[in-house]
């Protein structure tokens, strides 16, 4: 018996892409079924519901889990209500993840300066539990206030929850990739190191069958060994995927 909510998942849409044909297409199921079932005046195959799953980012079960594979990418294409961005955070989200924002996007100077010359670069936050890593480009203008939403500062302050004014950009992208939010996320490889858990499985390319006794020595072995962005990545990684 379908137990999923339905009006969790149109809002959903509404916060991930705001166009209700694109998710239908990228479904198999026809417009006009997909509002009727949201609205709850039809019923959808299950075969059609994992497809709407899989354009949502979902993956199927009870209750619905975020697909851990690949960056998601919000962009909302209508207005939002904090109310709506939250209820969609706590579906995609069982537990609050980490949350960091572009300079351009915290509240103050960069900000300001921002607005004042009018420019049109879309905001940006990034949302990571540790697995699902989710990236919100909610366009230029709208500002999120992190504290009051299902998340938590990374770091538990605004300064470290600022992501690096040049990685960060890397998530301007259409679609970024696995490298390109971890970079974004955990910065320099010196950072990627402090971050990494004390028993991270070695990478084939950088820290080759040895497990660090604590951070220190991660940190020192990464130094040491002069880990590229792409060794640095691969340890990362493999810390991801557990």
């Amino acid at each position: 018996m379908e137990t999923v909510d339905r009006a969790a998942i149109g809002n959903l849409i509404k916060i991930s892409s705001g166009s209700m044909r694109a998710v239908a297409r990228l479904a198999g199921i026809d417009q006009t079924a997909l509002k009727r079932w949201i609205s709850g005046q039809s019923t959808v195959s299950s075969s059609k519901l994992i497809g709407l799953y899989g354009a949502l980012g979902l993956m199927p079960g009870e209750p619905l889990q975020a697909n851990p594979a690949g960056v998601h990418v919000w962009q909302p294409k209508k207005m939002f209500s904090e109310l709506e961005f939250d209820s969609a955070l706590r579906f995609f989200f069982t537990d609050p993840p980490e949350a960091a924002e572009a300079p351009w996007s915290r509240l103050g100077k960069e900000r300001a300066k921002k607005l004042l010359r009018l420019n049109m670069e879309t905001e940006l936050y990034a949302f990571f539990d540790g697995c699902t890593m989710l990236v919100f480009r909610p366009g230029p203008g709208p500002w999120i206030n992190l504290e009051k939403l299902h998340c938590k500062r990374r770091g538990g302050t605004v300064e470290s929850s600022t992501l690096d004014a040049q990685a960060v950009r890397l998530l301007l992208k259409e679609r970024p990739s696995l490298d390109d939010f971890l970079l974004a996320w955990f910065g320099q490889p010196e950072a990627v190191a402090r971050h990494l858990n004390a028993s991270t499985t070695a990478s084939q390319d950088g820290l080759r069958g040895k497990k660090p006794k604590g951070l220190r020595d991660l940190d020192n072995e990464v130094k040491q060994r002069g880990l590229s962005y792409d060794q640095a990545i691969m340890a990362i990684r493999e810390w991801v995927k557990g």
